[in-house]
């Protein structure tokens, strides 16, 4: 990060503000240098050399500033980018949807101005929220520290019940359905999960870097069901009790209305779990 702030003295954080003539008063406003395209692939080609550091900065400058330059109002211009130009903030893109994965053209949060006029209602799904804290302290020892957590949530998906036996009389049992047995009517588990890594770096010497990480996976140990057994009869529409196709996942060790419990070969019941908690710690020197 001090990396980073000592650039923002070349105001290169400006670079993609100004690289179209439209965008002129933006570029004055943000404190942006007059580069046109040619001298910002020249600067670009420089800061692959680390590939770490380009993709933060292309992600910083492109997707993180420019909706704010192509689509902000001019108090929201003159609001965020003068502090995204100086890195007093830091521009993030909240990408990732159940749907669209890290295609941003089929993104379908939306924004949607309220009825009064003056706030917007946010309504959309992501799949998880990332953010990195570094150490406020400058103090040798406790200098260097950054702190990145990952939290992740995603509603049950929908799969189909499957007859396990002939129905239709085509010889595909494989994907057969319980005779009056729509498609996705069965909704498996919700996932929740939280990641979190803590790495100090420390210089040695001018070429010479040591850094620590611990790293901590699924955190609260929850269980998260990763399938289930959905194969369940032909005439499981026909069954005493039965209520409706829209059915949910049977966790493991369930009591039975029939008695006993249920176990991953019973109907509906999830058959593996994604990893439990996991704790890894590594050092690296490098020179």
């Amino acid at each position: 990060m001090a990396l980073r702030r000592k650039r923002n003295d070349m105001s290169a954080w400006s670079l993609r503000i100004v690289t179209d003539q439209p965008l002129g008063d933006a570029a004055g406003l943000a404190g942006g240098l007059t580069f046109d395209m040619d001298k910002e692939h020249g600067v670009h080609k420089r800061m692959g050399r680390d590939g770490s550091y380009g993709g933060w900065h292309s992600a910083h400058t492109g997707i993180g500033t420019l909706p704010v330059v192509y689509f902000g109002t001019e108090q929201q211009k003159r609001k965020y980018l003068p502090k995204l130009a100086k890195l007093e903030m830091l521009a993030a893109y909240a990408l990732t949807e159940p749907l669209a994965g890290s295609d941003a053209l089929a993104a379908r949060t939306r924004a949607d101005l309220a009825p009064d006029g003056k706030h917007y209602l946010l309504n959309g799904q992501k799949m998880w929220i990332a953010g990195v804290f570094d150490s406020p302290w400058r103090q040798s020892i406790l200098s260097g520290f950054q702190l990145a957590r990952i939290f992740s949530y995603h509603s049950g998906h929908p799969f189909n019940l499957l007859a396990g036996g002939e129905v239709n009389g085509d010889n595909h049992t494989t994907n057969e359905r319980p005779i009056g047995a729509p498609r996705d009517t069965g909704l498996g588990p919700d996932y929740i999960d939280f990641d979190m890594r803590l790495t100090w770096a420390h210089k040695l010497s001018e070429r010479a870097n040591l850094q620590f990480t611990a790293e901590g996976f699924n955190i609260a140990n929850r269980t998260n069901f990763a399938s289930v057994n959905n194969e369940v009869s032909p005439l499981f529409g026909f069954a005493p009790g039965f209520t409706t196709f829209n059915v949910h996942g049977i966790r493991p060790v369930t009591a039975l209305p029939g008695g006993g419990t249920a176990t991953s070969s019973t109907p509906l019941a999830f058959t593996s779990a994604f990893p439990e908690r996991q704790v890894q710690l590594g050092v690296r020197f490098s020179f």
